[in-house]
């Protein structure tokens, strides 16, 4: 029997404190579903009795099926370069790097690569983003040679729970449609991460 070695042991504690880990991984991010909700039960006790107006938006060009290969989490903190309240210049993002899994379009073809990078923005969260009617795009993205670069933006508290979920390898693929503004540009009309990829994106 090898149960009791030093080397089991040791193997068996490594096992308890990954499993440990995950589960308080899960746990956050179930509070924070949770709070989600409650904000969305709060936000419908007060909505107007009134029938809602539909916003005049262009519908996507196009869509982009990615497959999550890898992510790198970018980090910078130093004195800031323009005068201000804030002495410090703080710089944190998220950069994803994958591949098309399947093609939307003549230009849009699976195999192409896609870089996009992740930046959070306190103006994005909800208490600050309403009653902004401009806001109609959420990133851009630019047709390179072999693929697409681009960016997003996200609320500032959603970004470590995405982070969480990348980690625990819950996300693997994330959805965006956009719409042309140039011959090799576009807005994001809106992303959305998944762990599967969606069967109803054609």
């Amino acid at each position: 029997m090898t149960a009791n070695t030093p080397r089991a042991r040791m193997s068996a504690k490594r096992h308890n404190r990954q499993a440990r880990g995950i589960a308080a991984g899960e746990a956050c991010a179930r509070l924070h579903i949770c709070a989600m909700l409650v904000r969305v039960v709060e936000a419908l006790r007060f909505m107007p009795d009134r029938p809602f107006k539909l916003r005049k938006l262009r519908d996507p060009d196009f869509w982009l099926h990615i497959t999550i290969e890898r992510w790198e989490w970018d980090y910078s903190l130093g004195a800031a370069w323009m005068e201000g309240p804030d002495p410090l210049e703080e710089l944190r993002g998220l950069r994803l790097k994958g591949k098309l899994a399947k093609g939307s379009g003549k230009s849009v073809k699976a195999g192409l690569t896609a870089e996009i990078r992740v930046y959070e923005g306190a103006h994005f969260r909800e208490e600050k983003r309403l009653g902004n009617a401009k806001l109609q795009d959420v990133g851009r993205l630019d047709r390179v040679k072999g693929g697409f670069e681009g960016m997003i933006i996200m609320p500032d508290d959603a970004l470590p729970l995405v982070m969480l979920m990348l980690a625990m390898k819950r996300y693997e693929h994330i959805d965006i449609s956009a719409w042309k503004d140039g011959p090799r540009s576009s807005r994001v009309l809106s992303y959305s991460f998944k762990e599967t990829m969606a069967d109803d994106w054609d």
